[in-house]
């Protein structure tokens, strides 16, 4: 896919699918929303918790959403 494109081209598609793509993981794993939310706190180092995807930026977003797709299944 020409993401890097996407990401100029139409940023906020882009983002959307980010988000798609994080949320879709997370459900394979079984995470909840607020595992979620402590996951990127912790793999991030953000300052502070979140409770919203939306409030991270372009970079955390994807940081995140390479992180989480790496992440295994639960067995």
């Amino acid at each position: 896919m020409n993401m890097p494109k996407l990401r100029r081209r139409d940023n906020e598609l882009w983002m959307k699918r980010r988000y798609t793509g994080i949320w879709t993981k997370a459900k394979e794993l079984g995470m909840s929303d607020d595992e979620v939310y402590a996951f990127a706190f912790q793999r991030l180092e953000l300052n502070k918790p979140i409770d919203s995807l939306k409030t991270l930026g372009e970079q955390n977003i994807d940081r995140l959403y390479r992180a989480i797709r790496k992440l295994d299944s639960k067995p």
